[in-house]
């Protein structure tokens, strides 16, 4: 007989496929006969209807009734089938372009002002071929949950792929919409692996013969010192890294500079940047003297060298003065610090 934590949880996990797919359904673009005040209700019943079933299935458990024993193993199916069809939904979608579309007026706008979500569709939509390929792998592993022998393959091949959705979902801050469906479809990949553990655990983790004792302990060696040889080669480059300046930012010019000077970088690994406009940037390593705050830099543009020399004074913590000689002309320029 099966436990009640088991019938609960296989209950739990097919109310809320159910619900996924149905809300998968009436997702725009959704077909124009499939109304939402119907997707909704549908999904009610179907959160409650396994619940419902449950006490009567634990009832006749109790009282010795075989007649419900197909129940377990048909719920188990219903999970199966509900996630390959929502898994591959998402896959045919990245086919045909309905997934990873930035409009023009969006992608157009500076990097910088967009959010985690814009960004992240904006990345993953510069590759088409990219896309059909997580496309394929989510249609393959669904097209695998609907068979018996080649379930827990499907399973395994699909548990990478929505564990990477699932976390970007999470860290790149994507809509709750699409959070909510990545967790569940994850669920669901999961509770399918999970019922085949006992087979898992005699295959990844296989009982040692008497030759393999002293295995272990070469093992656990030169994981170790892999390890700490891998850290200690990261540490050398942390190392060897410029530390970040204090002058680190990105400033607005406020007087309004003759040449067109617009912004000034100070970026990472003591780069220096002059911006005149979107199609002319100066780029080039700097030095800076904390003790005698003198900044100097040499810029190339179309085989002339631009030198850049000049004493910087801190008015407060946003913005800088900077007086010296760019490009052998004397220059003063007001810099505020962007946020």
């Amino acid at each position: 007989m099966v436990s009640f934590n088991r019938k609960f949880i296989a209950c739990l996990t097919l109310s809320l496929l159910f619900v996924d797919a149905l809300l998968l359904l009436g997702t725009p673009p959704a077909p124009i006969w499939l109304k939402k005040e119907a997707v909704f209700g549908a999904c009610i019943v179907f959160l409650l209807i396994p619940f419902l079933i449950l006490p009567i299935w634990q009832y006749r458990d109790r009282r010795g009734r075989a007649d419900m024993n197909f129940l377990y193993p048909w719920i188990q199916t219903c999970i199966a089938w509900l996630t390959g069809f929502s898994i591959s939904l998402f896959g045919w979608k990245k086919l045909f372009h309905l997934q990873f579309r930035t409009p023009l007026s969006i992608a157009d706008l500076p990097m910088s002002s967009l959010s985690g979500e814009t960004l992240t569709w904006y990345y993953f939509g510069h590759s088409y071929v990219f896309a059909c390929i997580i496309g394929m792998l989510q249609i393959t592993g669904s097209f695998l949950l609907f068979f018996t022998r080649t379930r827990l393959a499907g399973a395994l091949l699909l548990l990478p792929v929505m564990l990477n959705i699932l976390l970007v979902n999470i860290f790149y801050q994507m809509n709750d919409g699409a959070l909510l469906q990545s967790i569940l479809l994850t669920i669901g990949v999961l509770y399918i692996i999970l019922s085949y553990y006992p087979h898992l655990k005699t295959l990844l983790f296989p009982v040692r013969s008497a030759g393999d004792r002293q295995a272990p302990v070469s093992q656990w060696m030169a994981a170790c010192i892999a390890c700490i040889l891998s850290l200690s080669f990261v540490m050398n480059a942390c190392h060897l890294l410029p530390q970040q300046s204090v002058l680190y930012g990105r400033y607005q010019v406020c007087n309004a500079p003759a040449d067109g000077l617009a912004r000034v970088y100070f970026d990472m690994d003591n780069v220096c940047v002059l911006e005149y406009g979107p199609q002319r940037r100066l780029i080039a390593n700097y030095d800076f003297d904390m003790l005698t705050r003198r900044l100097s830099s040499r810029f190339a543009e179309n085989g002339k060298k631009i030198l850049l020399s000049a004493i910087i004074y801190r008015t407060d913590m946003d913005s800088l003065i900077i007086e010296g000689t760019l490009a052998g002309d004397s220059t003063r320029l007001v810099l505020c610090k962007m946020k």
